[in-house]
């Protein structure tokens, strides 16, 4: 059996907005770590796009968490963490 955190998921895409327990973590590898890297490298975070939920993409989901949800600042990108990084590059007149 392959260890939960090692399994393969799907990007957190646009079809996961009603799915709240979607979540992202420290130790976490694939595409769907990929994925947030690049939409966080586009908000403007310079984090290496390597597919791995190292210590730096954990630091980096902290920063944005501090600055745009408060009220949990986990390192986790669960649901409303990614949610709202999404909704901000559907914004932003420059991505």
């Amino acid at each position: 059996m392959v260890p939960a955190c090692r399994r393969k998921r799907r990007p957190l895409g646009r079809a996961d907005a009603d799915r709240e327990g979607a979540r992202l973590a420290p130790g976490e590898e694939g595409e769907p770590v990929e994925h947030l890297q690049t939409l966080l490298s586009l908000y403007g975070y310079g984090i290496e796009i390597d597919g791995r939920y190292s210590a730096a993409t954990e630091d980096v989901v902290r920063a944005f968490q501090r600055h745009f949800r408060q009220e949990l600042v986990d390192g986790v990108a669960d649901f409303s963490t990614v949610d709202t990084l999404r909704n901000l590059l559907a914004a932003s007149p420059s991505v």
